[in-house]
């Protein structure tokens, strides 16, 4: 999911500091915005995956009930909530010349810009509307194996409800977007033009 500010609201942002000859401190102010808008989808994107999203279908037991791990497969103690564990790779990078802030999944170590990571968004656009796997003879033994279950003969699709995240996020905090680019463009030129710090 890319972000980016319309012509208008930039305008009105810039529009209050529009005498001022040093445009790198309006580009500065603009990128700060930016990351600002970014971080809050974020947090947002986060929030929904962990608790649930709008109604999610809850995990089939048998998946709610194990969870892979480098030795193999063990039982979870607490099913948790669809997806739960994809919230903490929620990720924003801001583009470097403040055109766009991107919003996924992704990895990052610490002091390091986060990076999108393309498995984590495959796997999240193949649940934006669900979808239906056919069963396979590896799939038969894959559930046999990992999770000691016996698919029946007459299963032959696997239906994987939707669990959209991106979309209604989206929907969401559009209209909240502009007016925080302004509070937070304002609040930075404030910052560089006093010398103060962020409160």
């Amino acid at each position: 999911m890319k972000l980016s500010i319309d012509k208008k609201t930039l305008a009105q942002s810039v529009g209050k500091v529009s005498r001022l000859r040093d445009m790198k401190m309006v580009a500065r102010a603009h990128l700060s915005a930016l990351k600002s808008c970014g971080w809050l989808m974020r947090a947002e994107l986060r929030n929904h995956v962990e608790y649930g999203g709008d109604n999610w279908a809850p995990l089939h037991p048998l998946t709610a009930a194990f969870k892979r791990t480098k030795s193999g497969w063990k039982k979870r103690e607490v099913p948790p909530s669809p997806l739960y564990w994809l919230g903490r790779f929620a990720r924003y990078v801001a583009a470097p010349d403040a055109s766009h802030v991107e919003i996924g999944f992704g990895k990052s170590n610490k002091g390091r810009a986060g990076t999108m990571d393309r498995s984590l968004n495959d796997l999240v656009r193949k649940h934006e509307k669900g979808r239906t796997v056919p069963v396979t003879a590896a799939i038969r033994r894959y559930w046999a194996q990992t999770k000691r279950f016996f698919l029946r003969n007459s299963t032959t699709v696997l239906k994987i409800p939707a669990r959209p995240s991106i979309g209604p996020v989206f929907r969401k905090m559009r209209a909240k977007i502009p007016a925080h680019f302004q509070k937070k463009f304002t609040a930075a030129m404030h910052r560089y033009l006093t010398g103060g710090s962020k409160s």
